[in-house]
């Protein structure tokens, strides 16, 4: 299967599931955030619902690839996230 189909399969396969992905690897400098950015963009360009919690505690960047800014903001009925590019939530 090539590249493409396999990005294909995975994203209808997420689509059809409402399903989640996690990226994860023991070490550090693979391109684990760079890797869940371009899965995010391409996910939200298809029309899916996209949210990224980079759960990296020494340096996350996942909000600053994808563009996201604002405050964090956190109320009552609890955490709205800040939106990066293609609408992903962060």
């Amino acid at each position: 299967m090539s590249p493409n189909g396999r990005w294909n399969a995975l994203l209808n396969s997420l689509a059809e599931r409402g399903k989640g992905l996690i990226m994860t690897m023991g070490k550090g400098g693979v391109g684990k955030s760079f890797a869940t950015a371009a899965v995010a963009v391409t996910a939200a360009a298809r029309g899916l619902a996209v949210g990224v919690v980079d759960a990296d505690l020494r340096s996350p960047t996942v909000a600053r690839m994808l563009g996201a800014s604002g405050p964090l903001l956190v109320n009552h009925a609890g955490v709205a996230p800040a939106t990066g590019s293609g609408g992903v939530r962060v």
